[in-house]
């Protein structure tokens, strides 16, 4: 069990097609508190996550952010940025 409630974390992970960003905020608080921004395509997943952030952590503000990209994104993005 994690007993600190102020902190910050990323974590990236490429995959064939699709790069995945996973961001943790957590500010001091007296009781859990998480909010979470998914993609609708991961929305599914969302109430596993909140379980997992809630047996490892105590207490706090919890914002935890995840952003999906799919390549042809990435793809349309770095030849505009080319030019």
């Amino acid at each position: 069990m994690l007993y600190s409630m102020t902190g910050f974390g990323k974590a990236v992970a490429e995959l064939p097609g699709k790069k995945i960003t996973v961001e943790v905020k957590s500010l001091n608080s007296k009781q859990i508190d998480i909010a979470a921004r998914v993609p609708s395509s991961l929305r599914s997943n969302e109430l596993a996550m909140r379980n997992f952030v809630s047996a490892t952590l105590e207490r706090g503000k919890v914002d935890v952010s995840i952003l999906r990209i799919t390549a042809i994104f990435l793809f349309f993005g770095e030849s505009v940025c080319q030019k």
